[in-house]
């Protein structure tokens, strides 16, 4: 940590976890489901350990199927030289009530950087952290809720909870095709909005307003309805249009069927699962973006990535 004359910077680190379960309320014997986990990292520096100015913070997503574990870490870091490196350890379970056992466990390592003009010793702190709770309801559940501080001048605050997750989306309706942008697609499929053509055009077939992303790999491509799949490409954040969708090739062009519940989206990785309802076949896998014109005009899909083969058969 730097020092000018009395002033001390100093690290405080937030981290809010949200755990997920991906189950329904439902009775004893139901199938188990994978957690889903968001969270937010942020480090922050002040005067003293309760005087902070927000400087760095990190989000984040991922899923735990049920009877796996996954590690993570988030690393967190100031202009100034102070850090914290996050791991964050998760496992899932199905209890024998039908609940999900989720347990959280880990550590944050903190760096507290003395160097300005003279070579100081860094302070160090490690502040260890885990929980456990079993899951039924949709109303969060406190796993952990911990703190600490380095040299007393670094605080961290950690707190973690849990709940189960809400139905994956419905089915979608009747198939619509999802137009590629600056093609003449876009304009047939302006005219039928009417009144919302101008807007309806200006939005599609300018070109560049939806860019391609680069959707390279998927985990498998033989997967059965309610299967999770993980995607792996360049992704970028997602945005409030974006979703997964399984469509439909036919005459050389792609029809959205169904949308997919994301329980994770990160840079270069994203898992999502396939609605139970979903009907066995032949699609294509591929990121699209959605546009509303009204509530009277139905919403217009644009592809947002090259597609992927994939086979939903039964289980």
């Amino acid at each position: 940590m730097h020092h000018i004359g009395k002033y001390v910077l100093v690290s405080q680190v937030v981290l809010a976890i949200s755990l997920l379960a991906a189950q329904c309320d439902g009775p004893s014997g139901s199938s188990a489901r994978p957690v889903a986990i968001s969270g937010t990292s942020r480090l922050y520096e002040g005067t003293d350990c309760f005087t902070s100015h927000l400087r760095d913070e990190r989000d984040f997503r991922f899923s735990v199927e049920s009877g796996r574990t996954e590690n993570r870490t988030i690393n967190l870091k100031a202009e100034a030289g102070d850090t914290a490196e996050i791991t964050l350890v998760v496992s899932n379970e199905a209890s024998a009530s039908g609940s999900q056992l989720v347990v959280a466990s880990g550590s944050m390592d903190i760096v507290d950087d003395e160097y300005f003009i003279f070579d100081l010793s860094d302070e160090r702190a490690t502040v260890q952290f885990n929980g456990q709770a079993t899951v039924s309801k949709l109303q969060p559940v406190t796993l952990v809720e911990a703190e600490g501080c380095a040299g007393d001048e670094v605080r961290v605050e950690i707190e973690v909870t849990v709940s189960m997750q809400p139905p994956p989306p419905a089915v979608a309706a009747d198939p619509d095709l999802i137009i590629k942008p600056d093609t003449p697609e876009c304009e047939t499929r302006c005219t039928s909005l009417g009144e919302k053509y101008e807007e309806c055009a200006a939005s599609l077939c300018v070109g560049g307003e939806y860019p391609l992303l680069a959707l390279k790999v998927l985990d498998s491509s033989d997967k059965s309805p309610g299967d999770t799949v993980s995607l792996t490409g360049e992704f970028g954040a997602r945005g409030e249009s974006l979703s997964v969708a399984l469509a439909e090739e036919r005459d050389g062009r792609l029809y959205h069927r169904h949308q997919l519940a994301v329980s994770s989206w990160e840079n270069d990785h994203i898992v999502a699962t396939i609605h139970e309802e979903v009907n066995v076949g032949l699609y294509q896998i591929l990121l699209v973006y959605q546009v509303n014109f009204g509530e009277a005009a139905r919403p217009v899909f644009i592809q947002g990535s090259e597609t992927l083969p994939i086979n939903v058969h039964s289980p």
